[in-house]
């Protein structure tokens, strides 16, 4: 059975994946460095257009997060 990820741990294992730092995440998304911590750490909710925001920034497809929100 696959481990259920949240949404801040799995957005938190593509960062790393992409060899990204929150801020170098943030500066290519547009997003600030203390909202991207707050979601990875599950502390905040991501918006719909946040998430795509994101998913455009690492050109993934824009349900990657589908499965995590």
């Amino acid at each position: 059975m696959k481990k259920k990820y949240s949404f801040g741990q799995k957005l938190k294992q593509t960062r790393i994946d992409f060899d990204l730092s929150l801020r170098d995440l943030g500066s290519k998304c547009g997003i600030s460095f203390a909202t991207l911590c707050k979601i990875e750490n599950d502390l905040q909710k991501p918006q719909a257009k946040t998430i795509k925001k994101i998913t455009d920034a690492l050109e993934l497809p824009s349900t990657y997060f589908i499965d995590y929100i």
